[in-house]
């Protein structure tokens, strides 16, 4: 059930029922002492707040018979890795994710508060929604080129990170670099030339103040 474990402070480690087929919104929200988890088997639908606030979360394993999800490195993705779902909060640094990856999930990176370092998939065209919120210590984030949409909040409170955009950048929503001078990221770079002004714009309406933008 939605909420099923949440809360349970106490909680280090749990093995799930081989017959589970769903597991739902916030179902191990604020598990802050949970270390590992393994998807079983038979699992088909993962909600994307599942594990909110689960800091300690360190092992996120699948089951190699699960026919929707799979794992590597400890992040979560869906069996033909398209999409990054969940990453394990403790990561630091984050470079082998496979070229396989379009879509980074919502909140999929959220709280990893010791993730200093990620290299993205060269065929990655979309961050959703709150992907990296709260990375505080992200400190350089090269977007790649075929990059297209960034979500709501992707960046807010990455307050150490600099993020220098490409040229496809054609949807960036509001708060995706923060909100004000508590949220902010500390750079958005973006590049040389009046052909990608309509960028700069983007990131302002956004939300990002001009002083803080870069050209490269």
């Amino acid at each position: 059930d939605s909420n099923a474990f949440a809360g349970a402070s106490e909680l280090t480690n749990i093995i799930l029922p081989q017959e589970l087929r769903e597991i739902r919104e916030n179902a191990f929200a604020s598990c802050t002492k949970l270390t590992a988890i393994t998807i079983p088997e038979k699992v088909t639908k993962i909600d994307n707040l599942t594990f909110s606030h689960c800091t300690s979360l360190s092992k996120l394993t699948v089951d190699p018979k699960n026919k929707d999800f799979s794992s590597e490195g400890d992040i979560l993705y869906t069996k033909n890795k398209t999409k990054l779902l969940r990453a394990a909060f403790t990561l630091k640094e984050v470079h082998t994710i496979p070229d396989t990856v379009t879509e980074i999930g919502p909140s999929a990176f959220e709280e990893c508060s010791q993730l200093a370092s990620i290299i993205l998939p060269i065929r990655l065209t979309a961050i959703k929604d709150n992907a990296f919120h709260r990375c505080s210590n992200l400190k350089e984030v090269k977007l790649p080129n075929k990059l297209e949409e960034i979500g709501q909040e992707v960046f807010l409170n990455c307050t150490s990170a600099v993020i220098t955009l490409d040229k496809k950048i054609t949807k960036i929503e509001p708060g995706s670099f923060g909100y004000d001078a508590a949220s902010f990221c500390k750079e958005v770079r973006i590049p040389n030339g009046t052909t990608f002004d309509h960028i700069v714009t983007k990131v302002k309406n956004a939300g990002y103040p001009e002083e803080r933008i870069k050209r490269y």
